[in-house]
C-alpha cells in the first residue's frame, strides 16, 4: 500500500523530470517499485506516420526498446484497443480490461515480443491524446506476478494528472531554450557588441563581438559578474547607467540610459550606448541592454549580398567596399590600377543603380543594408 510520503517523493521526481529529461528513468523506476513492476515506459505513438516512440524507460533489455521502434510497436495490440477506445487524457486500465490473456495468447506481439521479455501484464495512464497522436505511461509485470490490483491501479491514477502537467512544462521549458539558443545565434551574428544585463546588474550574456572587447582588459572587463570599464572614472559612470537602466527595468527608476566613450590601449575609444529593456520580473529576466560600437572596427560586406541585390558588376562592388572603407578615389585607383576616370564613370553606374547622389549617401547606404551581421 503506498502512504503519502512516497507518494510525494513520486510526484516530486515527476516535476524533477520536466526540467531534466534524464530524471524520468528514476521517475518509472521509483514508480515501479511503488506498484511490484518489473519494468515500466513512456510512449510516444504517432497514428499518421506512423511511428512509436519510447520517451524514456526502466527495466527493459534495450534490445527489446528497439525492436518495439522499428516492429512491434505497430502491431502492439494494447494501444491498438487503446486507440480504439478513444480514451481521455488521464484515463488509467489494466491490459486485461483491454484484451483478455486468452485472446492475448494468440496474437504475434505476446508470443514474439512480450513473451520473450517476460512481460504479460500491464496497467496504463493517459498522459494525452490527441486526434494523430498518443502519449502514455506504461508499468509493466511478469507472468509469475500476476495482474495488477486495484490499489496498484489508484496509484498510477493520482501520478497520471501530475505526469500530464510535468509533460506541458518539459515541452514549454524545450521551446524556451529554442527561443534562447536562436537569439543567442541571433544576436551572435550581430557586429556591433551586445551585452544583456540581468534585474540584479551582472552579465548574463554577450555575442562574440562583446567578448572579443571584454576578453583580455581591451578597455571593458567582467568582475564579480558585473561589466565595468578599466578607467576607474569611466566605470563609474559605466556602472551609473546600467543601474539606472536596471532600476527603470524593474519598476524603480525612470532613466532611460545612455551614452559614453570608453578607453582603451590601443585604438580609439568604444562607443557604448545603455538602455533599460522591458520591465524585468523576475532577477535572472535581462533588464538592460549595452551596444557597443568599435570605430576601428572594419565593416564587413559581402561582396556577393551587393552584387545580388544592387546588380552591381564586379568592379563596381570592389568599388563600393574601397569606399566603405575609407579610401578615396585616387586611392581607390592606386590600389586597383584602373584610372581614376574609369572609377568615375562606375561610380556613377553605382550611384544609378543603388538610388543615390552623393558618395556619403551610398556609404551610409550600404552600411545599413549590408553592415549588420558577421560573415
Amino acid at each position: 500500500m503506498t502512504n503519502n510520503a512516497q507518494l510525494t517523493t513520486l510526484i516530486g521526481s515527476i516535476y524533477d523530470a520536466a526540467s531534466d529529461a534524464d530524471k524520468w528513468g528514476q521517475f518509472l523506476a521509483s514508480l515501479s517499485g511503488m506498484t511490484d513492476g518489473s519494468c515500466a515506459m513512456i510512449l510516444m505513438h504517432e497514428t499518421k506516420i506512423p511511428r512509436h516512440t519510447v520517451s524514456a524507460s526502466w527495466g527493459f533489455d534495450p534490445k527489446a526498446l528497439r525492436l518495439y521502434q522499428e516492429y512491434y510497436g505497430e502491431v502492439d495490440v494494447w494501444i491498438g484497443r487503446g486507440l480504439g477506445l478513444n480514451m481521455p487524457d488521464g484515463y488509467v486500465c489494466t491490459s486485461e480490461s483491454l484484451i483478455p490473456i486468452s485472446q492475448l495468447a494468440g496474437t504475434e506481439f505476446y508470443n514474439d515480443f512480450t513473451l520473450p521479455y517476460d512481460v504479460k501484464h500491464g496497467m496504463f495512464g493517459i498522459v494525452g491524446n490527441q486526434s494523430d497522436s498518443l502519449a502514455n505511461v506504461s508499468v509493466f509485470r511478469s507472468p509469475a506476478a500476476g495482474p495488477f490490483n486495484d490499489p496498484q491501479l489508484e496509484t498510477l491514477r493520482l501520478i497520471t494528472p501530475h505526469v500530464q502537467r510535468a509533460f506541458a512544462i518539459h515541452f514549454r521549458l524545450a521551446d524556451l531554450e529554442s527561443r534562447a539558443v536562436g537569439l543567442e545565434n541571433a544576436i551572435d551574428m550581430i557586429q556591433c557588441g551586445v551585452i544583456l544585463i540581468s534585474a540584479k546588474g551582472n552579465v548574463l550574456t554577450m555575442n562574440r563581438s562583446a567578448n572579443r572587447h571584454v576578453s583580455g582588459a581591451k578597455g571593458l572587463r567582467v568582475r564579480v559578474g558585473k561589466l565595468c570599464a578599466v578607467k576607474g572614472s569611466e566605470s563609474e559612470r559605466l556602472m551609473a547607467l546600467i543601474d539606472g537602466a536596471v532600476k527603470t527595468a524593474v519598476g524603480e527608476g525612470h532613466s532611460a540610459g545612455g551614452t559614453l566613450l570608453v578607453s582603451r590601449p590601443i585604438g580609439r575609444p568604444l562607443f557604448l550606448t545603455v538602455a533599460p529593456l522591458r520591465v524585468a520580473r523576475r532577477p535572472e529576466e535581462p533588464a538592460a541592454v549595452i551596444f557597443i560600437a568599435d570605430p576601428d572596427e572594419r565593416t564587413e560586406l559581402p561582396g556577393d549580398l551587393l552584387r545580388r541585390g544592387y546588380g552591381l558588376t564586379a568592379a563596381e562592388c570592389r568599388l563600393a567596399l574601397l569606399l566603405v572603407e575609407g579610401q578615396s578615389l585616387n586611392q581607390a585607383a592606386a590600389q586597383t590600377r584602373v584610372s581614376v576616370l574609369t572609377l568615375r564613370t562606375q561610380l556613377k553606374s553605382v550611384f544609378a543603380k543603388t538610388g543615390v547622389k552623393r558618395q556619403g549617401e551610398l556609404i551610409q547606404l550600404l552600411l545599413k543594408s549590408s553592415g549588420l551581421v558577421h560573415r
